[in-house]
């Protein structure tokens, strides 16, 4: 039997109805007729009861029905398995990329062309105000020595007893890849674009470079490491103090190919991807998550107004605030608190709006000697 056959007797099956099984069968219900009895001729047997509309099926027509689920379920399956694997040979060059060791990596590596079309696919990465925010620095062959020494005299700054081999892999650093880039952050000040925006851009840039290497046939690693904080190489280098040296960027043939073993798959339960559940604000939580948020901001930014132990206001660069935002009396925590901007805008100079009386109690409380009567408990009788 041919597979619309095998359809036409599951889904009349499923309907138990003569038009709407022509229907979703997609054809006329004398096509669907015209089939049925093909069916019946190559069976040799009656596989429908005769009768106005439908009537069920026959005994003969019943083992048919039986086999026409099974091998539809597995015609089914099929079909799934071969769009799964066509789904997968769509990605399949960004799911075989791997990180290649600059030990692995062996000449030939990629020429000045190949390259160009590297960076030209960095450049299609997503970038919010096409702002650019990264550059690509390119080692030539005969500037590879200079910056051998370059990396080898920064290993002797970071560690003054740093052994000859250990100076001798610093240089081979800079000598071993056949093509090596530096991958260079470069910020812009923007108010529309915020800096982690322009350093997601950044990082789907490198994405695609590195991809771009493996669809050559490359192998391609970026190393960071803590030469690329080093201010006198940052300086040799041309990267400018708003800019961050992100890392090296090794290119070549793989001359060894990494161990079969050491290819990630993500375990079940650790995937990136997860679905969104509906969750009820927790108001005090969000309270007291945006009262902290000014504690681990970057520095530069601005910080909220907090209060002090001399008892004023400030925005966190007076020398007397502390850099946790807490009020401390001695070595006792005497709370935290902050001004919104309601609050803040009622602050005169030389007067204290509600906030900063709540918040100087607890310190008069702890300057207080023990047993000794409080402001309030005592008063000074009023003159008649």
């Amino acid at each position: 039997m041919e597979m619309d056959y095998l359809m036409c007797l599951v889904v009349l099956d499923r309907e138990r109805d003569w038009a709407r099984t022509a229907e979703i069968c997609e054809v006329s219900e004398a096509a669907l007729a015209q089939t049925l009895a093909a069916a019946e001729a190559r069976y040799g047997h009656a596989i429908v009861r005769p009768g106005p509309g439908f009537q069920g099926f026959t005994p003969e027509g019943e083992r048919v029905l039986g086999w026409a689920k099974d091998l539809y379920a597995a015609h089914a399956e099929l079909q799934e398995v071969f769009h799964a694997s066509q789904r997968k040979a769509r990605v399949a060059p960004l799911l075989a990329r791997r990180s290649v060791s600059p030990k692995r990596l062996c000449a030939p590596g990629p020429d000045a062309a190949e390259v160009e079309l590297m960076v030209q696919a960095a450049l299609r990465a997503p970038d919010h105000g096409s702002l650019h925010p990264w550059r690509v620095l390119e080692f030539h062959a005969q500037e590879r020595a200079l910056l051998a020494d370059r990396f080898k005299q920064e290993k002797r700054r970071r560690d003054p007893l740093a052994s000859p081999a250990d100076l001798r892999l610093a240089r081979e650093h800079a000598t071993r890849p056949p093509v090596l880039l530096a991958f260079i952050v470069s910020p812009k000040a923007r108010t529309q674009v915020p800096v982690q925006e322009q350093w997601l851009a950044a990082g789907a840039a490198l994405g695609n470079l590195l991809n771009a290497a493996h669809q050559f046939g490359y192998g391609a690693i970026m190393l960071s490491g803590e030469r690329c904080h080093d201010a006198v190489l940052r300086a040799e280098l041309g990267v400018g103090p708003e800019e961050f040296l992100a890392g090296f960027v090794s290119l070549g043939s793989v001359a060894h190919a990494p161990p079969r073993e050491a290819a990630h798959q993500p375990r079940r339960g650790a995937l990136a991807l997860e679905p969104w559940h509906p969750r009820t604000p927790d108001r005090a939580r969000a309270r007291r998550a945006t009262a902290t948020a000014g504690l681990n901001r970057p520095a530069g930014l601005p910080r909220p107004p907090m209060f002090h132990p001399s008892e004023g206001c400030c925005d966190g660069s007076a020398p007397m605030c502390h850099a946790s935002g807490e009020l401390l009396v001695g070595d006792r925590k005497t709370g935290r608190r902050f001004l919104t901007r309601s609050r803040l805008s009622r602050t005169r100079s030389g007067r204290c709006c509600r906030l900063q009386k709540a918040a100087r109690r607890p310190i008069q409380a702890a300057r207080r000697p023990v047993g000794a009567p409080s402001a309030s408990s005592h008063k000074e009788p009023r003159p008649a």
